[in-house]
């Protein structure tokens, strides 16, 4: 009975502990994201005295405790969509594993 609570309780500092990890990666990207940003000179141009940007980054930073990936990309592009410069992205590599499977329709003829 005791080694079930204590393997309990391994389980969940293993896992709590992970969660820390993640969250202080994804604090790191954003910091790093929001520093090159500021070098921008649109950012000079457009945002650089903005009260609600600098909330958007205080905000996001805050909130950045999901594992799934695609969420955290999609806040981190909350930082860069009010940049108007016509040419500012983020994207990532693609899986070079993924392959499309390719649809095969079955059609009668008589």
């Amino acid at each position: 009975m005791i080694n079930k609570y204590l393997l309990i309780i391994l389980l969940s500092l293993v896992f709590s502990s992970t969660l820390v990890a993640q969250e202080a990666q994804n604090i790191e990207d954003l910091d790093f994201l929001y520093n090159k940003i500021k070098e921008l000179h649109a950012y000079k141009d457009q945002l650089k005295d903005n009260k609600s940007y600098q909330k958007l980054y205080e905000g996001l930073r805050e909130d950045l405790k999901s594992s799934d990936e695609f969420e955290i990309y999609q806040k981190l592009l909350k930082l860069i969509y009010p940049i108007k410069d016509n040419h500012l992205g983020l994207w990532r590599k693609p899986d070079s594993t993924f392959r499309l499977k390719y649809l095969k329709l079955e059609i009668d003829t008589i």
